[in-house]
């Protein structure tokens, strides 16, 4: 074969190749917009994980049933909610359903646990003495890019609040259970809004509404994801876990104490811990503090 008849050759192998992939993918392109326009308009099928990483909130396998869920598809302008039917165990639009518009679309979804409110404010709540008080405090929310399917969405929801914990281990020869409520010296907002960023839905602190936070006394068989937080060299049985919800601070430090209450909640002995370290709390992380507390100081 000549130099001539071997380019011209080539030439012909390159445009029979390029014709064929370019066949293909035209074949592809008319299936797969037939698949898309088999399910454009039709409600999209949600399902809420709230499965964390190591070292953040809590760990759950699913987001509580119990819970109301809130998307939205236009960055938080309109929100959809979503309850659990527990029947047919799947979640439901209890309006009008999210449907597929787009092949690729971004979506928003949050969940709160203080009624199902769909204002754009969240207020965490000072007392969380109380466990009702503590959880409705909590907040999930993500932002996932999707793509069409004809089965089941599922987003994963993290923790945009930020938890402090306090193990508090009594002095020698004292009962635990004398050691009744945790509070902050510090004040920390409590309202705040709720904003649809580029990477997730967060949580931006008030300037307003100030106040000291009483924290939730964990019992022994509740579990918050403390125990890996527990510095080994606290004695377990003389321990008595606090914890608390509060917005992230933005990287911000901010120097507080804690005052622990003896007795009963209204209690008759207040002692004062001087912490050595201010409180950083960032969204979906924990801030942990061990306390040692003497004979002395009660």
């Amino acid at each position: 074969m000549n130099a001539t008849k071997y380019l011209i050759y080539t030439a012909c192998s390159f445009m029979l190749a390029f014709l064929s992939t370019s066949c293909e993918e035209n074949v592809m392109d008319v299936e797969d917009d037939k698949m898309f326009n088999s399910v454009k308009g039709k409600p999209i099928d949600f399902e809420f994980n709230g499965i964390e990483e190591a070292g953040k909130t809590r760990a759950y396998g699913v987001v509580d049933p119990s819970a109301t869920v809130w998307v939205s598809v236009d960055n938080g302008n309109t929100w959809n909610s979503y309850t659990y039917d527990s029947e047919k165990h799947l979640w439901k639009a209890t309006g009008t359903p999210i449907t597929w518009q787009q092949k690729t679309m971004t979506v928003y979804a949050y969940v709160r646990y203080d009624g199902g409110k769909t204002e754009t404010t969240l207020t965490i709540q000072a007392d969380q003495t109380n466990k009702g008080a503590l959880l409705s405090s909590d907040f999930l929310g993500c932002r996932e890019q999707i793509t069409y399917t004809t089965g089941r969405i599922s987003l994963t929801m993290k923790h945009r609040v930020a938890k402090l914990v306090v193990h508090a281990q009594v002095y020698d020869g004292d009962n635990p259970a004398n050691l009744t409520a945790c509070t902050t010296t510090a004040t920390f907002a409590t309202t705040g809004t709720i904003s649809c960023g580029d990477m997730n839905v967060n949580l931006i602190k008030g300037e307003d509404n100030l106040s000291v936070i009483k924290l939730y006394r964990v019992n022994g068989e509740e579990d918050y994801d403390v125990a890996e937080q527990l510095d080994p060299l606290l004695d377990y049985d003389k321990t008595v876990t606090f914890v608390a919800y509060l917005f992230p601070l933005g990287g911000v430090n901010t120097t507080t104490n804690l005052t622990f209450k003896y007795g009963s909640l209204t209690g008759t002995t207040t002692v004062g811990y001087n912490l050595t370290t201010g409180i950083t709390l960032d969204a979906g992380a924990c801030t942990c503090y061990t306390v040692y507390l003497s004979k002395a100081q009660v």
